[in-house]
């Protein structure tokens, strides 16, 4: 009784917040529990979903009021108690992790205590572990500086300048004497002579405050070239250097012989491979979808042809039937009717019962063939047609006639829908083809007016 009165607000909180709430009940989530409990529901159990999500409130309530007192008492008794170090330190952070703000408690006696924020550092290297870290890098710089290159006497590709060693511990900042060939990051600015060119190359170390700097020289060379290569580079330099003696001429004009032999220029038309091979990959494409493509629209079309045989296969067996035919004779007069006088054109509901009256003659029970052929249609109204003709082997066909009259007049309706469905897409279909026949009337009529002005 105790608890009932205790909880009573809190379930008027949980009445209240469904009340505020109302979209709980209706969501997904809701709609989700409510199939829940429905499913559950018994004699003994029938609670409702807003009575569940009351409940749901309620103990929610209960245990957010119960943890805030909880922690509210855990506050006031709680003093924090004080773990005093063994030996008054603290360890640094590492090279490069930054400073460390730590909480710490004084004690002047046992009685006075206070807190405090004390920064700690980050661990500087001692002139002995900067010189090993330096050590340690140049021992390996020489090979990391060559790239592609073989060795600092032959440079003919771009050279490697790293910006930092050791996880960022060393920087290093890169220069090159002369600076005309070679930036800071060791790519190639311009062509080195034939000949080559000395340079040095200039890198300064700084870890902490402490600075080492060291020289490398290097030989620059341009780059191996065929005897045909070296050619064109001449040829295109003389070029160029005409070019620029004539800048004020509306034509560059280009050299005709080359150290006395007639040359002659020209222009190469790009190659068509590249959009061949994009009409390909195309084209594949295309075709890889294409069958599924194809496989889609059937099945579409093997299901708008059954709703529109449906009402015709319904009255032909009904005719029959009215003249004395039993159902399995009817049924094999309008599939082998069809098998004899349809020519091309495949109908799917015919084909079944092609199928199924296959299956008798080689055995399979009547009903059993009947009731396949329904599932085999994939139709519920085919599915029912099957179920009818099952039934009905014991009682005959008294009563069937009518059942199927009836159910081909629903499949009328059915059949008159889709009739007006594709109609109307067929509509829509011709609206572009209908639309660009109207601008090009429009063009046709103004356009001589246009040029009558």
């Amino acid at each position: 009784m105790k608890y009932e009165r205790w909880k009573e607000p809190f379930d008027r909180a949980g009445e209240w917040l469904v009340r505020r709430f109302p979209g709980l009940l209706v969501g997904k989530q809701g709609q989700q529990n409510a199939a829940s409990l429905k499913m559950l529901r018994t004699t003994k159990n029938t609670i409702t979903l807003q009575a569940y999500y009351e409940r749901k409130f309620s103990r929610m309530l209960m245990f957010l009021f119960g943890g805030l007192i909880f922690l509210g008492f855990l506050a006031l008794g709680f003093q924090g108690e004080v773990h005093w170090l063994e030996r008054p330190s603290i360890e640094r952070p590492g090279y490069g992790e930054g400073n460390l703000e730590a909480e710490l408690t004084v004690g002047f006696s046992d009685e006075e205590t206070v807190d405090l924020s004390l920064s700690v550092g980050e661990r500087k290297y001692s002139s002995e572990e900067v010189q090993k870290i330096f050590q340690g890098v140049l021992e390996h710089l020489e090979e990391q500086i060559l790239g592609e290159n073989e060795s600092l006497e032959a440079v003919r590709k771009n050279l490697v300048f790293p910006g930092s060693f050791c996880d960022g511990i060393v920087t290093a900042v890169w220069s090159v004497d002369p600076p005309d060939y070679i930036d800071d990051t060791g790519r190639f600015l311009s062509e080195p002579p034939k000949e080559g060119i000395l340079a040095t190359v200039k890198v300064t170390l700084t870890c902490e405050k402490e600075e080492l700097i060291r020289e490398f020289p290097v030989k620059l060379l341009p780059p191996e070239r065929t005897e045909l290569e070296e050619k064109a580079v001449e040829l295109k330099a003389e070029a160029e250097e005409n070019g620029e003696k004539t800048r004020e001429a509306e034509e560059m004009v280009l050299p005709d012989s080359w150290k006395g032999t007639p040359i002659r220029w020209g222009t190469r038309e790009d190659s068509p491979l590249g959009v061949g091979f994009l009409l390909l990959a195309v084209g594949l494409w295309y075709l890889y979808g294409k069958d599924d493509r194809e496989l889609k629209k059937e099945e579409k079309h093997r299901k708008q042809q059954m709703i529109l045989d449906y009402p015709v296969i319904l009255y032909k067996m009904s005719m029959l039937l009215e003249a004395g035919m039993t159902i399995r004779g009817a049924f094999g007069k309008v599939a082998f009717h069809y098998r004899d006088q349809n020519g091309k054109e495949v109908h799917y509901a015919y084909e079944e019962m092609l199928l199924a009256c296959y299956e008798m003659e080689q055995g399979v029970g009547e009903a059993a063939a009947y009731e396949e052929f329904g599932q085999k249609c994939g139709n519920l109204h085919y599915l029912k047609f099957g179920s009818l003709l099952s039934q009905n082997l014991k009682k005959g066909s008294r009563g069937l006639v009518e059942l199927l009259e009836q159910e081909a007049e629903n499949g009328m309706e059915e059949r008159k829908s889709l009739a007006r469905k594709l109609g109307e897409e067929a509509g829509t279909k011709l609206l572009l083809p209908m639309l660009l026949m109207l601008i090009l009337v429009i063009v046709i009529l103004m356009v001589p007016a246009i040029l009558s002005f």
